[in-house]
């Protein structure tokens, strides 16, 4: 969702487990009408305020971005790639 200069992205991460798992960093891409990469940031669990350090069996967790993003002349943003991992 376009917001100005401001961009705003909501995910949610569940554990679909029957045990707990660490929580993951996060791998945001953001990209052009080519699908070319714009700009990539990666956020581990130490970015999100008040992350548990596992989320629970069931467990759910809302994760709100806001992203300020300056992007060159005759840059446009289409579109993005999320990708969790374990470092």
């Amino acid at each position: 969702r376009l917001l100005g200069q401001l961009h705003a992205m909501d995910v949610v991460l569940k554990n679909t487990q029957a045990w707990p798992v660490a929580m993951p960093s996060l791998d945001l891409s953001l990209t052009d009408g080519q699908d070319q990469v714009l700009a990539r940031r990666v956020l581990s669990k130490q970015d999100w305020p008040n992350a548990p350090k596992v989320l629970a069996p069931g467990e759910s967790l809302p994760v709100k971005l806001r992203l300020s993003i300056a992007l060159s002349e005759g840059q446009s943003m289409a579109g993005y790639r999320v990708v969790l991992f374990y470092p």
